[in-house]
């Protein structure tokens, strides 16, 4: 009856302003889950009380059947059936529930193996059965935890008050792969760098690790990428540390894989051997690469030299600048990432490079999309006698567009760096480079800068035309240095 009272006056409100000439702004729906989670970690049971009137539930995942128990409409207990890949609503009244296998759907993705069996992780998309049809209203999803229970998500925090009921909206994103969502007894901190609050769960392994470490990794590594302009480019952006380590013996290098998912939020994630020193974390570049691909939009994936060639670039840049290598080393991984792009796929542009999925094409498209951001970064401090540079232009695209709800095409984001910088040369770079199968020229900039490798060592001329621009670019400025130092961690921990 209440709820009928209100619809009632809705409608008289809406007659009123429309008679009066004033538009009629529509009530707010929206989809509102509610997560519960065993406390074995062995099943969700979901229940959707979706907005507007969809005919189905549906899944991104095509695996999502596999996982499904059941459901039934909350109001009649009748049981929903999955037609043709959905769950039909054509006679479901009001609310529904559905319940997952939660265990099951932990073991579909391998590099999630090791994990002990108080943590599990999983794609939302295999969990997630979302109204058909109804992407226009938003969504909020609230997890009920007990018996200690914590989650990950990448969406953002509506109200996290009551840790055991936190309450979270999807936004809209370009959808780049799955989100990954985290259930379970696990190490959460929220790390603070200049300009953000990560949001990092570093997961339990069969294995033992030590997950403070780890933290402090993360922590390092993100500081390295706000060394850029002053700030990490996204203020909330989830992190997932997995061990992947199997035993005592296991001898690979500290972070074998990480990788960025645009998918309601920007996540990355990261894959390690815990039972590796510290030292070898603080050394290794992986994070500061994976971290540098937030300070640009997602590009559309058949232009990944353009996303992988600034994360190239500003990898080892920005390790220089933190103090992790020395102005010597980074020039070196630089050039001699050159040397590679350019002997590898020499007959493929940078466009084409990529999709022949060999090492050959992945140093392609990497190092030739770096040696595209040094011309455009020499370039730009020539002309402004060190004003200007690549990092004052992304700074400009944080502040106007990031994080970005939208995928990009190379063109649009590169018109959008020539509006936002005093010279306009970008588009004329991109026009240049994307489909030519001649490598960047980087050796004149080289000359510039008065580097030069021989026999595997870096010399670097204080004479040089543009020496001054190659100390600048491998120094932060001193007022971002002075902020890299604001940080700390507040976490929950594990069991």
């Amino acid at each position: 009856m209440a709820s009928a009272g209100r619809t009632l006056k809705t409608r008289l409100l809406v007659l009123v302003l429309a008679v009066i000439g004033v538009p009629a702004i529509p009530a707010a729906e929206v989809h509102r889950y509610t997560v519960k989670v065993d406390d074995a970690l062995e099943g969700l049971t979901v229940k959707v009380c979706a907005a507007g009137s969809p005919h189905a539930l549906a899944a991104r995942s095509a695996d999502a059947e596999r996982y499904l128990l059941e459901a039934h409409s909350i109001d009649s207990g009748h049981r929903i059936p999955l037609e043709s890949g959905q769950l039909s609503l054509a006679d479901a009244k009001g609310c529904v529930e559905y319940r997952v296998d939660l265990r099951a759907a932990a073991q579909l993705i391998e590099r999630y193996a090791q994990l002990d069996d108080n943590n599990v992780a999983t794609t939302s998309a295999v969990w997630l059965w979302r109204p058909a049809g109804q992407g226009g209203f938003a969504t909020e999803v609230r997890f009920e935890l007990a018996g200690g229970l914590k989650v990950s998500v990448p969406w953002t925090l509506v109200d996290g008050s009551d840790p055991a009921r936190p309450l979270y909206s999807i936004p809209l994103s370009p959808q780049s792969d799955d989100a990954v969502t985290v259930f379970g007894r696990f190490d959460n901190c929220g790390i603070e760098v200049p300009g953000a609050r990560l949001r990092t769960a570093v997961l339990r392994g069969r294995y033992g690790g030590a997950p403070d470490e780890l933290m402090n990794w993360i922590q390092s590594a993100a500081s390295n990428v706000a060394l850029a302009y002053g700030r990490f480019p996204n203020p909330t952006a989830q992190v997932i540390v997995v061990p992947v380590a199997k035993s005592s013996d296991d001898a690979r290098e500290a972070c074998p894989f990480g990788h960025v998912i645009r998918d309601g939020g920007e996540a990355v994630q990261f894959f390690v051997n815990q039972r590796r020193p510290h030292d070898e974390f603080i050394a290794d570049w992986t994070a500061t690469h994976e971290f540098s691909h937030l300070l640009i939009p997602y590009i559309t994936s058949d232009e990944k030299w353009i996303s992988e060639g600034l994360a190239s670039y500003y990898q080892n840049l920005l390790m220089a600048r933190a103090g992790a290598y020395s102005q010597e080393k980074a020039w070196r991984k630089i050039v001699e990432g050159f040397q590679r792009g350019e002997k590898s796929v020499p007959h493929l542009s940078l466009e084409d490079a990529m999709p022949v999925g060999s090492w050959d094409g992945i140093m392609k498209t990497y190092w030739g999309g770096a040696a595209v951001f040094l011309l455009a970064d020499v370039e730009l401090r020539a002309k402004s006698g060190n004003e200007e540079s690549l990092d004052a232009v992304l700074d400009r695209l944080q502040a106007c567009c990031l994080p970005s709800k939208r995928r990009w095409d190379g063109r649009t984001f590169f018109r959008k760096l020539d509006e936002l910088s005093p010279f306009p040369l970008f588009e004329r770079l991109y026009d240049r480079h994307r489909t030519s199968r001649r490598f960047p020229d980087y050796a004149a900039s080289l000359q510039d800068l008065g580097i030069r490798m021989n026999s595997g060592r870096i010399h670097m001329r204080d004479d040089a035309k543009l020496a001054d621009i190659r100390r600048a670019i491998m120094a932060a400025p001193i007022e971002i240095s002075k902020r890299h130092s604001g940080q700390g961690q507040e976490c929950i921990g594990g069991p």
